[in-house]
């Protein structure tokens, strides 16, 4: 999966709107990933975050009513932890960058800073 930088003023406008979210922290760049595949597969949107004093944190944003449902997948990516995140904490911002740019990507365009890992 390839994650693209974004910038992280859409992040914070994102997080201030009245829909579920869940902070879902992880210990490296390709358990990140693979809770941001999850969350995608899910049909929940996402980012990665690099938070200063926290590391990677998946952003897990769920449509109004599914808050119980985002609770519990959030639980089975990460037992027992959670954490909060303030918006001036956030350095940078990955997410999916959608298939033309990912296209343009394999194909050796420059799209910029990206946070990718293959499993293969």
């Amino acid at each position: 999966m390839l994650l693209a930088e974004n910038a992280v003023d859409r992040i914070a406008d994102l997080l201030n709107q009245d829909r579920p979210v869940a902070f879902v922290p992880a210990a490296t760049r390709e358990r990140a990933i693979d809770i941001a595949a999850a969350a995608r597969h899910r049909g929940y949107g996402f980012a990665v975050l690099e938070v200063r004093s926290l590391g990677l944190v998946v952003v897990v944003m769920g449509d109004v009513g599914r808050e119980a449902q985002l609770r519990r997948d959030a639980q089975a990516w990460t037992p027992g932890a959670s954490v909060s995140v303030a918006a001036d904490q956030i350095e940078r911002v990955y997410v999916w960058p959608g298939w033309f740019t990912a296209m343009a990507q394999s194909h050796g365009a420059d799209i910029g800073n990206t946070l990718s890992y293959s499993s293969q």
